[in-house]
């Protein structure tokens, strides 16, 4: 493993001027994105709310169906947080803003727990924010048995793909993260923001009605953070992933090993922002996602070391649960019974 990660470095050590052509914002290639995402997408929120008056499934199906270009819209706003959408800092922040109110996921703060992610990528001294809760096997060890029990189900299938997106959507994303110097910096702005979600709501509740509101938007909401969970969980949670404590710790193969490239069908890529481009993302979120995949196919070099998934096996790394320092990699709870009980 050491002579490998060693080859990576030695490999990509010239890595930032191999990314640097791509560091750069598109006007025209940002707009058409603003307008084939969010304009589908309040279309049709406008047409869910026609339907439900005919049959309330048929709102439920084109709720599920909007999810998917919410998640494109919220890859804008992904973009914005990192002020590589457009070359504007006024813009990025302006449509930033705006998007999160679509994904009721506040822009500021949301931005600051992932760039804090991106800076921490792997590092298991600082595991706070921005990624699963993740354990080592030796922590485990030491977790009383009611600890255990919370952190199986929290790392359960039902709650990676249910419990999890629901409660970061509606309640983390609500009170941010108050532990971090920089809360009270940030909580006039996560208090404003949430009362506009609260307006916005009470309003459109004043003139459709509660049930019809209500239906409307959760189906888009809890489909939105069930899908969008699933994707960013197993683009760091793959069995030969990368994870040191902080003075091991390096950023190049944080981003390499500690990030998947997820080969998605070309439908659900467009949908998702070429995030599955995430190693290159990861090694340099100032690409605009509309440049990830010209990266990776002008620098095959980059595919050489990076782990590569699919739809079809992305599933089976929900069943890793624990980090194993002794051999490097991701294990499952029945790994750990056999090599550890």
């Amino acid at each position: 493993m050491k002579n490998s990660l060693d080859e990576i470095k030695h490999t990509l050590k010239n890595w930032p001027s191999l990314v640097k052509k791509y560091q750069k914002a598109d006007l025209r290639l940002a707009t058409i994105q603003i307008l084939t995402s969010l304009v589908p997408f309040l279309g049709l929120i406008v047409l869910s709310y026609i339907l439900y008056d005919y049959s309330p499934i048929y709102s439920i199906i084109i709720g599920i169906i909007n999810s998917l270009f919410l998640i494109r819209v919220f890859i804008i706003q992904h973009d914005c947080g990192h002020q590589s959408f457009f070359k504007s800092k006024k813009l990025n922040n302006f449509w930033g803003r705006v998007c999160s109110i679509m994904s009721i996921m506040p822009y500021q703060n949301w931005s600051f727990s992932h760039n804090y992610h991106h800076n921490h990528n792997g590092d298991l001294d600082f595991r706070e924010m921005g990624d699963m809760e993740l354990f080592t096997v030796e922590e485990y060890k030491k977790l009383s048995s009611m600890g255990k029990a919370l952190y199986r189900f929290f790392r359960s299938r039902i709650s990676i793909l249910l419990f999890s997106p629901i409660f970061y959507l509606f309640i983390i994303n609500r009170i941010g993260y108050f532990k971090f110097n920089n809360f009270r910096k940030r909580l006039p702005g996560l208090i404003s923001y949430n009362l506009i979600i609260i307006l916005m709501f009470g309003v459109l509740i004043y003139f459709f009605g509660v049930p019809k509101v209500l239906l409307v938007h959760l189906s888009i909401l809890i489909s939105f953070a069930i899908l969008a969970f699933f994707v960013f969980f197993v683009q760091h949670q793959h069995t030969y992933s990368y994870k040191e404590f902080h003075k091991n710790w390096d950023y190049l193969l944080s981003a390499i090993k500690g990030s998947t490239f997820f080969k998605l069908p070309r439908i659900l890529q467009w949908f998702t922002g070429n995030i599955g481009f995430h190693h290159i993302h990861h090694l340099s979120p100032k690409i605009p996602n509309y440049f990830l995949e010209k990266c990776n196919k002008e620098n095959p070099v980059f595919e050489k070391f990076v782990t590569k998934i699919n739809l079809k096996n992305s599933f089976k790394l929900l069943s890793n649960y624990l980090w194993d320092e002794k051999n490097k990699k991701m294990i499952t709870f029945r790994e750990y019974k056999e090599k550890y009980s």
